[in-house]
């Protein structure tokens, strides 16, 4: 299942740039889920992106702007920030931030598909 992404609000400022309500930054989720006889395993992830500088040439009125918009502003910063991943090396190694997330997301549903199944819940 490919994952889902879904702003959970976005922070503005009121004026700058001759603009006025510039989002400046997001926080989003990022979840996944795959369903194995009948047990669902699901990877998440949640973050903050600062967005950058105001682009002025390709500006959205604030009250036109969407969550697809958004997503895929957040999209775009990760895709362009690299990070340090120490999983593998000691030293670690540069990937990028999208990346990493959607890999982490999998890892995660891989380890709860190999880990035996509890449960929660009292019998009565």
């Amino acid at each position: 299942m490919a994952a889902t992404w879904k702003i959970l609000t976005a922070k503005r400022t009121t004026s700058t740039g001759g603009k006025s309500d510039v989002i400046t930054s997001v926080s989003w989720s990022c979840m996944d889920t795959e369903t194995v006889g009948g047990v669902d395993h699901w990877g998440s992830h949640f973050g903050t992106t600062q967005l950058g500088a105001l682009d002025t040439d390709n500006f959205k009125a604030f009250a036109s702007i969407t969550e697809a918009n958004i997503i895929t502003w957040v999209k775009a910063v990760l895709d362009a920030t690299t990070i340090k991943d120490y999983g593998e090396t000691p030293e670690g190694d540069s990937v990028k931030e999208l990346d990493w997330i959607v890999d982490s997301i999998a890892a995660q549903i891989t380890a709860s598909k190999a880990t035996p199944v509890t449960k929660t819940g009292l019998p009565f």
